[in-house]
């Protein structure tokens, strides 16, 4: 069972990246949610949104997340399901 919770989050700053496991006709996949964090009137929000002053932090977390990426799965981009907890459902990975 894959959980709804991310797998790796990263912060930099007020740049918050996570990648999440899911599944689709492929098998397991990652995917990949990135925000800008602000405060209004003393109330933290999230945003999809980002200006061209957030880029830097934006490029520094998603080559984070690559490296992290790189790291946690194998060449079939399959999750090393013991490293985090998580069984393998023993299907055989999709070559394209």
């Amino acid at each position: 069972m894959i959980d709804n919770k991310p797998v790796h989050s990263i912060r930099l700053g007020t740049i918050e990246i996570s990648l999440w496991l899911s599944e689709n006709e492929l098998g397991k996949v990652f995917r990949l949610s990135a925000y800008r964090l602000y405060n209004d009137n003393n109330s933290w929000g999230k945003s999809r949104y980002f200006t061209q002053f957030d880029l830097p932090l934006l490029l520094q977390g998603l080559n984070e997340c690559q490296e992290w990426l790189q790291d946690n799965t194998n060449e079939e981009a399959e999750l090393r399901f013991p490293k985090i907890g998580i069984e393998d459902d023993g299907t055989e990975p999709i070559n394209n």
